[in-house]
């Protein structure tokens, strides 16, 4: 095979990987990969394989059983090579058992009624209609708000963690929902834009804040969001 040859054979294979790259991050991913194993569980503490994530410090969440069950996880309490051994707080969906495949996620608490606080279920008028949010208001009235952003490929959920700290600064808290997230109405598309439409959600959530008493808006993003 001639240099020419190698060189185009070279820009097609780099030219799939680009197009695979790029429709990962733009279509939203109907199924996770489990990289993880279950390797023993007790009442108190589960084991799992040791990764770059599941070894991160901190109270995370589990997915198991193809994302149809969910644990909490809190301190490392113990490591050995090839796995980690983690505080079990809660299985709050499915039964967690050894051998099974799971995932980590950034998750933490599934709902608001896990915090403990005052919350709404409401709605944000976007230019694609209806999209649910959490609204958890301040202890005390106020017309701080931060607005909530999610990641890609993850919902509302994910940003349940962030409530208490902004409560406890006199913050009221919408969580919000966007296109294509699974929660919000879908784009013609039913793409990711990496914030080049989802703006506009974002935007309508701003405009339901001001016009339920905000005057001071904190915009607060994971990831994408």
């Amino acid at each position: 095979m001639g240099a020419a040859a190698l060189v185009a054979t070279a820009s097609l294979a780099a030219a799939a990987v680009t197009v695979k790259v790029a429709r990962s991050v733009l279509i939203p991913p109907r199924k996770r990969v489990e990289s993880l194993r279950i390797l023993a569980v007790t009442q108190v503490a589960v084991t799992v394989t040791a990764s770059a994530d599941s070894l991160l410090p901190g109270r995370y969440g589990i997915w198991f059983d193809g994302g149809k069950g969910y644990a909490r996880v809190g301190a490392i309490v113990g490591t050995s090579p090839g796995s980690v051994t983690r505080e079990l707080v809660a299985v709050d969906e499915g039964e967690l058992r050894e051998g099974m495949t799971a995932r980590t996620g950034a998750w933490f608490y599934l709902s608001p009624r896990e915090l403990g606080f005052d919350w709404q279920e409401v709605v944000v008028d976007t230019e694609l209609g209806a999209a649910p949010a959490w609204l958890i208001p301040a202890e005390a009235p106020s017309g701080a708000w931060v607005i909530n952003v999610h990641g890609r490929a993850v919902r509302r959920q994910e940003t349940l963690r962030a409530v208490p700290a902004f409560r406890a600064a006199g913050y009221n808290s919408l969580l919000i929902s966007y296109r294509n997230d699974g929660d919000a109405p879908d784009s013609a598309d039913m793409r990711y834009s990496l914030g080049d439409s989802e703006w506009r959600d974002v935007e309508a959530a701003m405009k339901y804040a001001v016009d339920h008493g905000a005057t001071d808006i904190v915009l607060m993003g994971w990831s994408m969001g």
